[in-house]
């Protein structure tokens, strides 16, 4: 049997609009077919899907008014700049623009138009691409890239203080050292015991500064151990009061408790807590100005217990107040005013979640800084490490 003329009048023009159409279809893209005048002629089936406009509905209409209503003097710019004296060589350009679906939704499309010629005349195809998730996979790369940038310049700033925190304590313990060393012959008892104790200062200022590092680098590696047993969080706050007395006239400073006489009933590793109370009140004595007052309280409710301090120092920039428990992270004001390593709150905030707890700052209306925590009455089990050692 002898097959059919594939050459037959009509024929080829039929199969390369078949052929059109299929491609069309297939498409990623939506795909629109425009007169040399801008008007629509072809609607993709990706077209109706990405707009929610038929065939029938889009055919005939422009395609600035369709889908760009609020770009329509760019998009036709843009498209005329092309549908006019097209030269032969005119290659595909590309625009960022703003669509609009037929139920009035607005997204990111990336508009492209390439001239077609056929049969004598030019048509061309717009290729209409919603970079919703591209947009959106940029923005979070260069959250990422920003987030990466702001921890190194933190690592930065954090390697550049840690070396002068080091290197300042360690200045005094070798001049004090060296001080004895050249006279002790000649010096008078007095005077060599004052070497002695400004080189034990010096050193206990060392050695917090090292047991801090430690502190940090077993909490990131999970390996801190809590000694959870029944004490008393008031009788906590008044011992580190107790601690800071001296330090405290010293910079005539008054500070104010407002705490029951005993508080029963709670499981705590009292150590760690002493040491989260000891920071609190310690940044608030480094804040206050002489002659101001550091507010302490301690409460109970019925499962859990709160610890707050607040000074009446410059407060903390509204945008710090989460990011100052980060860590190696200090705020603007630490950094200019009050030094410090960045760690302590960065230690304090993962010892209170250990303990189930939460811990957070907050300015005070009539100014200075707040640092407020609470703990449940016993720690759940799961918030606790590990290697946490439990006593009766």
């Amino acid at each position: 049997m002898t097959p059919p003329d594939p050459t037959i009048e009509g024929e080829p023009d039929l199969l390369e609009e078949r052929r059109a159409s299929l491609v069309l279809d297939a498409s990623l893209d939506a795909v629109v077919v425009l007169d040399e005048g801008g008007t629509i002629e072809r609607w993709s089936p990706q077209a109706e899907r990405l707009f929610g406009y038929s065939s029938d509905e889009a055919t005939g209409r422009t395609l600035d008014a369709l889908v760009f209503p609020e770009f329509a003097d760019q998009a036709r710019a843009f498209a005329e700049s092309h549908f006019l004296d097209v030269p032969p060589d005119c290659e595909e350009r590309r625009v960022e623009l703003e669509a609009r679906r037929k139920d009035g939704t607005r997204f990111p499309v990336e508009f492209a138009v390439s001239p077609i010629r056929s049969d004598g005349r030019i048509y061309f195809g717009a290729y209409l691409r919603d970079i919703s998730d591209r947009r959106r996979w940029e923005a979070e790369l260069q959250a990422s890239m920003q987030l990466a940038e702001e921890a190194n310049q933190t690592k930065s700033e954090f390697l550049a203080n840690m070396s002068h925190e080091i290197r300042t304590p360690l200045h005094g313990i070798l001049s004090f050292a060296n001080f004895g060393l050249s006279r002790w012959e000649k010096a008078d008892r007095e005077k060599i015991r004052e070497y002695f104790r400004v080189i034990h200062e010096t050193g206990q200022t060392l050695l917090e500064l090292v047991d801090r590092l430690l502190a940090l680098s077993k909490l990131e590696a999970g390996r801190m151990q809590y000694e959870m047993a029944e004490h008393d969080p008031a009788k906590v706050m008044r011992g580190v009061l107790g601690e800071l007395a001296a330090l405290v006239s010293e910079r005539n400073i008054s500070i104010e408790l407002d705490a029951p006489t005993a508080i029963e009933g709670f499981t705590f590793d009292e150590e760690k807590i002493r040491g989260v109370v000891r920071n609190l009140v310690g940044n608030a004595i480094k804040f206050a100005p002489a002659g101001s007052a550091i507010d302490c309280r301690v409460w109970e409710e019925a499962s859990y217990f709160g610890l707050e301090v607040r000074d009446r120092g410059p407060g903390i920039p509204p945008r710090e107040l989460e990011s100052i428990f980060e860590k190696f992270v200090q705020s603007t004001e630490t950094k200019t005013k009050a030094g410090g390593t960045g760690l302590g709150l960065a230690i304090c905030y993962e010892v209170v979640r250990a303990h189930g707890g939460r811990i957070w700052a907050e300015n005070h209306p009539d100014g200075g800084a707040v640092f407020t925590a609470t703990l449940p009455r016993v720690p759940h089990e799961a918030t606790v490490a590990e290697s946490t050692t439990v006593t009766e």
